[in-house]
């Protein structure tokens, strides 16, 4: 029987397309989006399997079909409880952007 061969490890270091803000694998979050401030337009993003990077103050990402500065990031823990998902609120912008 041929062993099968050992994976390769990646490292992510300064090949990433944007910047993020690094959170436990493995540990779910929420993620929720705010465009241009306005409460109404919040999406939400479960991330259960804890895989999806959160994205870092001042980085570009793109949603929605358009390209957004992310220009706040507040992580939400509950103290009241303590196995409660964080919630990470993104707080982004297109106007500088020239959207």
């Amino acid at each position: 029987m041929a062993e099968e061969p050992t994976p390769k490890i990646l490292k992510w270091g300064k090949l990433r397309p944007e910047r993020v803000i690094s959170a436990p694998m493995g540990h779910a979050k929420q993620i929720v989006f705010r465009y241009n401030g306005d409460p109404k337009t919040e999406e939400s993003d479960l991330d259960m399997d804890g895989d999806k990077p959160v994205p870092e103050q001042g980085s570009i990402i793109d949603r929605r079909g358009e390209r957004w500065k992310v220009v706040q990031v507040n992580l939400e823990r509950s103290a009241a409880e303590p196995f409660a998902v964080p919630t990470y609120r993104i707080f982004l912008t297109n106007e500088s952007l020239g959207a």
